[in-house]
């Protein structure tokens, strides 16, 4: 069928017709034509068959010739879902380029970054800067071999021995208890729409994760001045909010406690 239709003459495929006499000669492509473009009838090297616009010439398996200028190949329209695809392409690099855009892609980023809410996208410059602001220059000292002899006889003269005595501390009972199901209890609900947990604060993914395939994240204590203790009174959160609640005082944490009630999904009975 192959080699059949790329010998074939233009007469087998159009269809001449008029409907009487006044009426001039009409074409269309033939009945032939019409049905090797609506079968999938050629194979694609892959052990499927698929329709001639949607075949393309790198997959044909050996024993079929190939070439641009066959009429029969043109007739079916071979290639053409390829070809329309590549235009298209072509067509959305060329408005991404006049808009400012290396191609496409970076023009769709740059829509989905247009989507996110602005206070996201402010979050992001401002991260951009803070990276950008305490990144260590790469300076090279002006003799190195001085300043590391320097460095080590300063390092002896200056160094203590490492000493260690026995001190006694009290130790809260049942924390570590409460803190384990609370770790649990936790895990379980603080999760995003992809299966991520979040710390509860910033709702961003945590840094890392453990050995085991379970997310790294800090359980700190809402409110520690309570006298009993509650595994709802835990919020997971990444080591830098961690670090920030647990040292901004009490004051912070009170007057934030409504928004953090809401965001934690804790019970206000303890409040």
């Amino acid at each position: 069928m192959w080699r059949t239709l790329t010998t074939l003459p233009s007469s087998y495929l159009q269809a001449t017709y008029q409907r009487n006499q006044s009426w001039g000669a009409h074409t269309a492509d033939s009945s032939l034509v019409h049905e090797l473009s609506s079968t999938a009838w050629i194979p694609q090297g892959d052990g499927k068959f698929v329709r001639a616009a949607e075949a393309l010439r790198e997959f044909l398996p050996p024993g079929f010739p190939y070439d641009a200028g066959y009429r029969g190949l043109k007739a079916i329209q071979f290639g053409m879902d390829a070809d329309r695809k590549s235009a298209q392409a072509k067509e959305k690099d060329g408005i991404a380029k006049q808009a400012g855009f290396t191609d496409a892609t970076a023009l769709d980023r740059a829509k989905r970054f247009a989507d996110l809410p602005v206070e996201e996208q402010e979050r992001f410059f401002a991260q951009r800067e803070v990276a950008a602001k305490s990144a260590i220059p790469d300076r090279d000292p002006v003799n190195p071999e001085r300043r590391a002899r320097n460095v080590a006889e300063q390092g002896g003269k200056r160094s203590r021995q490492r000493k260690s005595e026995v001190r006694s501390r009290s130790v809260s009972l049942g924390r570590e208890e409460v803190k384990t199901e609370a770790e649990q209890y936790l895990r379980q609900h603080y999760r995003n729409a992809d299966g991520e947990m979040t710390c509860q604060i910033c709702k961003g993914p945590l840094p890392f994760k453990l050995d085991d395939g379970s997310e790294f994240f800090e359980t700190v204590e809402f409110l520690p001045e309570l006298k009993r203790r509650h595994f709802q009174n835990y919020l997971a959160l990444c080591p830098n909010h961690s670090a920030m609640y647990r040292h901004d005082g009490m004051d912070a944490r009170k007057s934030s406690a409504a928004w953090l009630r809401i965001s934690s999904g804790m019970n206000s009975r303890w409040f």
